[in-house]
């Protein structure tokens, strides 16, 4: 009987472990980022690019290079 009552004091104590885990992962951890506007996302891929970074995106060169005309006939082409 001594035997079974530390085992389940052990299983006890894990599963509270287990819940006190959880519950502040879900209070302080793995929140959702927001998501970020045309402008935000393309300013931070710009600062990456100049510190000679990845290339910027497609969406974000147009953005960058601030040609309305270009992304229309890119967009236009891309549709068919």
């Amino acid at each position: 009987m001594p035997k079974a009552i530390k085992v389940f004091a052990a299983v006890l104590a894990a599963v509270a472990i287990a819940v006190v885990a959880y519950a502040l992962y879900d209070h302080y951890g793995a929140k959702p980022k927001p998501e970020l506007t045309r402008a935000e996302r393309c300013t931070e891929e710009k600062k990456i690019n100049d510190e000679g970074g990845a290339p910027l995106s497609q969406d974000c060169l147009f953005w960058v290079l601030g040609d309305k005309e270009l992304e229309r006939k890119f967009k236009k082409e891309k549709k068919e």
